[in-house]
């Protein structure tokens, strides 16, 4: 974990100000709409914080997600994805 990850969730000007002044990409998650940084980017519970998107044309990618969502059970299962 980077040390950007330490600071609360609330504080979320500090994350936002982390993010872009190391670099990393600050979006709205596609599950929530809250804004998140990629040093938030990480498995909490088994589960990555990633989850499916369907595109336009019904094409599956997988997108970022904020670590409130990941811990709320929305993410990547990433043991299941290793069997």
């Amino acid at each position: 974990m980077g040390p950007g990850q330490y600071v609360p969730y609330k504080w979320r000007w500090f994350h936002r100000w982390w993010a872009r002044f190391f670099g990393y990409f600050w979006i709205p998650c596609p599950v929530c709409g809250q804004p998140f940084g990629g040093h938030e980017w990480r498995v909490i519970n088994g589960l990555a914080s990633s989850v499916h998107v369907p595109d336009e044309e019904g094409y599956y990618s997988m997108r970022g997600i904020c670590p409130k969502c990941t811990a709320a059970g929305s993410g990547f299962n990433v043991k299941a994805s290793e069997s």
